[in-house]
């Protein structure tokens, strides 16, 4: 019961994201961080919808959806805060994280077919 009602209160945000964004790109003077801001958002909340969906189906949570939640969501406040704006030990911080999920998707067996039982 739980879990359904993440998934109505995360459609609930994506929706309202989605209209905010709207009345953003309506607007006079469009902020393009706000609108480039909420549309990674949306994507992050996608993800989490499709997690959701993912575990309400098989109920179990599939550790490739999360790597890829993880990594839109470093390149999101990468983006945002603009690689510039960085110091370059955060700059090497985010490059390292992102490589170790890099790593946990091609070398874990995660996307080779690996079903997680035993032989």
């Amino acid at each position: 019961m739980l879990v359904v009602a993440l998934g109505i209160l995360l459609f609930a945000l994506i929706a309202r994201t989605l209209g905010g964004l709207v009345l953003e790109v309506l607007s006079p003077v469009v902020d393009f961080r706000v609108v480039i801001a909420g549309v990674l958002f949306v994507l992050v909340m996608v993800e989490i919808q499709r997690l959701l969906i993912i575990y309400l189906r098989e109920h179990r949570v599939a550790v490739d959806f999360m790597v890829e939640l993880g990594t839109v969501s470093t390149l999101r406040e990468i983006v945002l805060r603009g690689v510039l704006d960085l110091a370059w030990e955060q700059v090497v911080a985010a490059s390292v994280f992102l490589l170790a999920l890099g790593g946990l998707l091609r070398f874990a067996g995660l996307r080779l077919g690996y079903s997680g039982r035993a032989p």
